[in-house]
């Protein structure tokens, strides 16, 4: 019961860490990237604090309130947010573009501030019936010297100048222009600049808090893991399992539709580094992903900690490279290339029908 008391908290921990870094981004995507994470932790959440309700109960310990409260919380989950969870947290999967764009907006710091509220009364509740358990207290390192720090190393990531950008999530952002895929190869390839985006500014914060403290390091590897498979899977596809649907990668669409590039990803799939992916998975599946219930809580971190961020770089890199030097070779895909140019010569139209320069 100590070991799931402990995970319980930490789940906790984590989801009152991302809710601190999704409060104090310097815009809605940015605080996005991490409010997805939320309910990576919350799912995990669910599955531990309702195996820590049933022992507790297995000793006469009324707990059902606590069991009112967490399958209240798991219908709200399930209806609205497990999707997030699945399709844009702990994996990248396929969604209706109308669809991903409306889920992606209702990520917000109200909400994941609601969902943290009720999990961290839940648990309370429970500790103040079963004296063993730790009491919750946020974590020491959400204060203001970390807060002007976050701030501090944000600053270069909030782009204000009007942009073209190809990821699937651009129409959520202001002062960008993008393109609405109409074919497959166009979906998937989206996706992918989406997930590269999104690791690319998971590294840069890494390496500006990972020698400031463990708790933050974990969080943004284990983001960064996280995303490194969905890389993965959506590259080179993924069958299907019982936790996710089968994903048609972007290597196999090049191949059917002959794609000038083809044998550049060809190339890149021969030399994978399987081994070390398989290195890396553990530590996906077992903490990054998903809270193990049969390690304890010290082991996961070791899991973690043991995965240096050049072992990810190096499976990280040549995906990328491969992937944007094959579509320079192809007039279908050269548009994908265009992701983040400044857009020049852009202007605004005031009430009173005078035109000027645009200024964000």
């Amino acid at each position: 019961m100590e070991q799931l008391s402990k995970k319980v908290k930490y789940c906790l921990e984590m989801m009152d860490t991302i809710k601190w870094f999704s409060y104090w981004m310097p815009n809605d995507y940015l605080s996005r990237i991490f409010a997805r994470m939320f309910f990576v932790y919350l799912d995990s959440y669910l599955d531990l604090i309702s195996r820590l309700k049933n022992m507790i109960r297995k000793e006469g310990i009324d707990v059902k309130q606590e069991h009112s409260e967490i399958l209240r919380l798991n219908k709200m989950y399930e209806e609205f947010f497990s999707v997030i969870r699945d399709k844009v947290g702990a994996h990248r999967q396929d969604m209706e573009f109308v669809e991903l764009i409306e889920k992606w907006n209702d990520l917000t710091n109200m909400t994941i501030k609601q969902f943290f509220v009720i999990s961290e009364s839940i648990y309370s509740s429970l500790a103040n019936k079963q004296q063993s358990f730790m009491t919750y207290t946020r974590p020491v390192e959400l204060c203001a010297t970390n807060k002007k720090l976050l701030i501090e190393y944000t600053k270069s990531l909030n782009k204000q100048i009007p942009v073209i950008a190809v990821d699937n999530l651009a129409l959520t952002r202001p002062n960008t222009a993008t393109i609405i895929p109409t074919h497959e190869l166009q979906t998937r390839g989206t996706m992918l600049i989406s997930i590269i985006e999104m690791i690319e500014i998971e590294i840069c914060l890494y390496h500006k808090f990972k020698e400031i403290n463990n708790r933050f390091e974990r969080l943004l590897k284990s983001m960064i893991i996280v995303d490194l498979f969905s890389i993965i899977d959506n590259l080179w596809g993924s069958d299907k399992t019982k936790y996710k649907p089968e994903i048609k990668g972007y290597y196999k669409v090049c191949e059917e539709i002959q794609h000038k590039g083809f044998h550049i990803l060809h190339k890149t799939l021969l030399q994978r580094n399987i081994l070390l992916e398989n290195y890396i998975k553990i530590a996906r599946n077992k903490y990054a992903a998903h809270i193990d219930t049969k390690n304890t809580i010290e082991k996961l971190f070791k899991l973690t900690d043991r995965i240096k961020i050049d072992f990810i770089i190096k499976i990280f890199i040549p995906l990328k490279e491969s992937f944007n030097q094959a579509n320079k070779l192809d007039i279908r895909t050269k548009i994908l290339l265009i992701h983040g140019n400044e857009l020049k010569g852009v202007h605004e139209v005031k009430g009173t029908g005078s035109i000027k320069k645009y200024k964000p």
